[in-house]
């Protein structure tokens, strides 16, 4: 078994190193290569090793890194994987539990979708037409931020707005339309 990142004893930085090993053999391998077909399984592998210890695995998405609980990974490895979900418009990725190899390879090969082709359609909606129901990625719902003149609670001040809408999403601090409509100011 892989020794934990971090305090919280989960082993995330060596699933995501290998998600990004098993990334590169789906861009230099075809379909059926035994190379990326053991990097998609040793992936499978870490990634079942780290939903053993916290599943479903919920991960915020920053521009320079991943965010797990406080914590956030900025290896080179989450670093790429999270700049191409940060294009993407993606906040949250959550992994179940049942998730299997073959989805990972369709998640990471909807990463790399061609926009010069075309509009595409976003991330999530080409995942669920995919028949991956193993991840579920949630994008930042801008129409529940507001600007104000007051300063950042907590001190936030230094991070991004997306980080810290995204480590709102991570502590489950999400408004209803109905609430987002009561948080309005009097027209």
């Amino acid at each position: 078994m892989a020794q934990p990142d971090d305090a919280s004893g989960i082993p995330l930085g060596g699933f995501l190193r290998d998600l990004a090993i098993a990334w590169k053999s789906l861009l230099a391998y075809p379909a059926g290569h035994p190379v990326r077909r053991e990097s998609f399984e040793r992936a499978h592998g870490r990634l079942d090793e780290v939903l053993a210890i916290s599943a479903p695995l919920v991960l915020g998405v920053s521009r320079d890194g991943l965010i797990h609980g406080q914590t956030k990974v900025d290896s080179g490895s989450a670093q790429r994987i999270a700049q191409a979900l940060h294009r993407e418009r993606v906040a949250l990725v959550i992994i179940d539990v049942d998730v299997r190899s073959a989805e990972l390879e369709l998640f990471l090969r909807s990463l790399t979708a061609d926009r010069q082709q075309g509009e595409v359609e976003p991330l999530w909606d080409r995942l669920l037409q995919a028949g991956v129901r193993g991840i579920v990625l949630e994008p930042v719902d801008y129409h529940s931020v507001v600007m104000t003149d007051d300063d950042a609670p907590g001190g936030h001040a230094s991070k991004s707005i997306w980080e810290t809408i995204t480590r709102e999403l991570l502590a489950g601090r999400r408004l209803s339309p109905f609430e987002r409509e009561q948080q309005l100011p009097p027209p």
